[in-house]
């Protein structure tokens, strides 16, 4: 069994004269990162890994979640910044095998697209608020009855809970 969480950045600023990379988060952003790290530790989602995109505001989302659970290691990845939804499934496919949960950080459409695309079962309210959009700050919990992360299968995932919607 592998579980997986597929978390969009928290609200971010768009700022005049910044690059991308280095948008930061809005205060109501710190307030969704450290809103969503608090429900995440009372359901007991407890990621081992996180993989997170290098840009400013994904950076500044995971160390909200991060510091509920400083044992899981965090890789910083260029590959996952801006990265389309077959990226990221690709990108999936390597993690570690030690790891039976993941937590990825990163952005829209490629979080919303790869959510889609590995869902393939779950609460019919949950899977129609999916399809509805995925907004900064939303976390979905897949998981997925595979002995290894190279056995993901588009659609094989079942979408258990969807946080911050």
């Amino acid at each position: 069994m592998r579980s997986l969480y597929i978390l969009r950045h928290a609200r971010s600023d768009m700022l005049q004269g910044v690059d991308d990379k280095d948008r930061p988060l809005t205060g109501e952003g710190f307030g969704q990162a450290n809103m969503l790290a608090a429900k995440m530790q009372e359901r007991d989602y407890h990621p081992d890994f996180i993989l997170c995109s290098p840009a400013k505001r994904t950076r500044q989302t995971c160390a909200a979640i991060s510091e509920k659970w400083p044992d899981a290691p965090v890789q910083y990845e260029e590959r996952i910044y801006m990265a389309a939804t077959g990226q990221l499934y690709e990108f999936l496919k390597d993690i570690d095998n030690a790891h039976e949960s993941a937590l990825l950080v990163g952005h829209n459409p490629g979080m919303h697209g790869l959510a889609q695309f590995l869902i393939g079962a779950g609460d019919p309210a949950l899977l129609a608020k999916i399809n509805a959009g995925y907004k900064p700050g939303c976390l979905c919990v897949i998981d997925f009855d595979c002995a290894s992360w190279r056995d993901l299968l588009p659609g094989a995932g079942r979408l258990d809970d969807l946080l911050g919607v």
